[in-house]
C-alpha cells in the first residue's frame, strides 16, 4: 500500500524532482511525464533472469533495480516490495540475481593494524567476475537502496549456518571495500577494478567515486560505517588525485579538478563530481579551498559542448554518467546554484541540464547514444547501453542522491551526550571522525567537591528507602 513518503536514516539527504524556485509547474510535469516513460521503459528491458544487460550484468542490474526502488518511495509506496507497486516483481527478480552472483573471500588486517572485518565473521563478500569495486558498489547500492535492512537474502554468505538478512551481506559489503582499499603509494585510500589487499599502489577516480557512494548508501539506509581508517585513507587520496599546481602536468584550465590515475592526467568534470561527493564522505566544509576549486572547475566547463571535459556535446545527446556524478557532488554540498556563466553571479544548474536531458528523450521513454566514457582529446571509444543511458538520465532529473556525513560533522548527537560534533563532543577527533563516542569520566576525573556531593546523595537516597 501506499503511505507518505519514507525517509531514510538520519544521514540521508534526499533532494526531490525539481527545485520549486527554479521549475515551473510546466518543466515539473515534463521532468514526471518523462520519469514514468522512463521508468516503463527500463522495466521492460529486464532479461527472463531477473538481470538487465548484456554484458557486465551485475551492475546493469544495481543500477536498474536503485532506480525502480527509489521510484517505489517517490510514487508513495512503504517498500519496493509493496505487491501494489507495478514494478515489485521486477526488483525482487533484480535482486535476486544480485544475489546469485556474489561470493565470500576471507579478508584480513590492513598495514598490520587496521582491521576492515567489523563484525568479526573474518569474511567480505564481492560480486564475481571481472570489474569486482564496480559490480559490488553497484550490487551493494541496490541491496541498501530498498531500505529494508531486515529482508532474508535467503542464502548464507559467510558460513555460519545462517541465512543472512540485507543488513547481514551488506555489512560483509563494506568489509570487502575496507580490505581492499589501495594501501600504499600514490593511490593509497582510493580503489582499483580489483581488491588490493596490502599490494598495489594504482587507484583511479572512477573506481572510487562509486566505491564511496556504495559506502555511503550503507551508511545511510542501514546505518552501516566504515571503519575510521577508511575514512582517512581516503581523505588522502582526495588530496593526490585533485588537479594542482604542484603537478609537474598541471595547467591552470584543470585546476580544481580530478584525474583519473594521476592527479593532472584525464581531468573531466565526471570524475570532479566524483571528487565533491567523496569530499563531503570525509567531511571537507564548503568553505574548504579544495572544494571551492572543485566546484570552479564545474563551472568552468558546465555549458561548454565538448562532453571530454564538461557533460553537453548536442542537441541529441549528452554524457548521462557525467551528468549524474555532477549532481551527486553539487547536490551532496546543497549547491542548488553556481556560477555557470562566468559572470561571477550564481545560477540555476538543475533546470537547464534537466531539461536538456528530457529533449533527448526518445519516443519510446529510453535515452540513447551516450558513451561510457570520453578521452581528454575528445574520441568516444565505449559507448553505453541504452538501458545505462536511461538510468543515469533517470537518476539525474529525479535529482535524488545520498550525501553521508561523518559522525562527527553530521549536525547529530549521536552517542546522546548533549555534545554535537567536532570540536564540540570530545569523542570527535576530527570532522572526518565517525564515531563520537567518548566515554564517560571515572569517579577518579571528578574533582573532589563533586566526589563529595555524589556520596552525599547516595547517602540520601539509602535513607529514604530504609525510612
Amino acid at each position: 500500500m501506499k503511505i507518505g513518503k519514507t525517509v531514510g536514516l538520519a544521514l540521508l539527504i534526499v533532494f526531490c524532482i525539481g527545485n520549486a524556485s527554479a521549475l515551473t509547474p510546466a518543466q515539473q510535469q515534463q521532468i514526471n511525464d518523462a520519469v514514468e516513460k522512463g521508468v516503463e521503459w527500463l522495466a521492460a528491458q529486464q532479461n527472463a533472469d531477473g538481470s538487465w544487460g548484456t554484458y557486465e550484468k551485475v551492475a546493469h542490474t544495481g543500477f536498474a533495480v536503485l532506480k525502480l526502488e527509489e521510484y517505489a518511495y517517490e510514487l508513495g509506496y512503504d517498500s519496493p516490495f509493496d505487491p501494489d507497486y507495478p514494478y515489485h516483481a521486477n526488483v525482487e527478480d533484480g535482486l535476486e540475481y544480485i544475489f546469485s552472483n556474489l561470493q565470500a573471500v576471507d579478508i584480513n588486517m590492513e598495514h598490520g593494524s587496521d582491521n576492515p572485518d567489523s563484525d568479526g565473521d573474518g569474511k567480505g563478500v564481492y560480486a564475481q567476475g571481472s570489474h569486482k569495486t564496480y559490480k559490488t558498489a553497484l550490487a551493494l547500492m541496490a541491496i541498501t537502496a530498498s531500505q529494508t535492512p531486515d529482508r532474508s537474502t535467503g542464502i548464507d554468505f559467510d558460513g555460519d549456518g545462517y541465512i543472512d538478512t540485507f543488513a547481514n551481506v551488506s555489512r560483509d559489503m563494506v568489509d570487502y571495500f575496507a580490505w581492499g582499499q589501495v594501501d600504499g603509494g600514490n593511490g593509497e585510500g582510493g580503489w582499483s577494478y580489483e581488491a588490493r589487499d596490502d599490494w598495489g599502489s594504482s587507484a583511479d577516480n572512477s573506481n572510487t567515486g562509486y566505491a564511496t557512494l556504495a559506502i555511503g548508501f550503507a551508511n545511510t539506509y542501514f546505518g552501516i560505517a566504515a571503519p575510521q581508517f577508511v575514512l582517512d585513507e581516503l581523505d588522502k587520496y582526495i588530496t593526490y588525485i585533485q588537479c594542482d599546481p604542484a603537478d609537474s602536468s598541471y595547467s591552470a584550465s584543470e585546476d580544481g579538478g580530478s584525474g583519473y590515475y594521476n592527479s593532472c592526467t584525464w581531468v573531466n568534470s565526471l570524475k570532479t563530481g566524483n571528487l565533491l561527493y567523496e569530499m563531503k564522505v570525509v567531511g571537507r566544509a564548503p568553505d574548504n579551498v579544495s572544494v571551492q576549486r572543485a566546484v570552479s572547475y564545474i563551472e568552468r566547463y558546465f555549458n561548454g559542448s565538448e562532453w571530454n571535459y564538461g557533460w553537453r556535446y548536442d542537441a541529441t545527446t549528452s554524457h548521462y554518467q557525467a551528468t549524474f556524478t555532477i549532481l551527486k557532488g553539487l547536490e551532496a554540498y546543497s549547491l542548488n546554484t553556481i556560477d555557470i556563466n562566468g559572470d561571477n553571479i550564481p545560477d540555476d544548474w538543475f533546470t537547464p541540464m534537466a531539461m536538456e536531458i528530457v529533449s533527448e528523450q526518445q519516443a519510446d521513454g529510453r535515452w540513447t547514444g551516450c558513451p561510457n566514457f570520453v578521452w581528454s582529446w575528445g574520441l568516444v571509444t565505449s559507448w553505453a547501453s541504452d538501458e545505462l543511458c536511461t538510468v543515469w538520465a533517470l537518476l539525474t532529473i529525479e535529482k535524488a542522491v545520498i550525501g553521508p556525513q561523518p559522525q562527527c560533522s553530521d549536525g547529530i548527537d549521536n552517542d546522546q551526550d548533549g555534545l554535537v560534533d567536532y570540536p564540540n563532543d570530545p569523542g570527535c577527533s576530527s570532522p572526518q571522525d565517525n564515531d563520537e563516542y567518548n566515554a564517560p569520566p571515572s569517579i577518579s576525573e571528578f574533582p573532589p567537591f563533586a566526589v563529595a556531593t555524589l556520596g552525599l546523595l547516595g547517602a540520601v537516597v539509602l535513607l529514604r528507602r530504609k525510612f
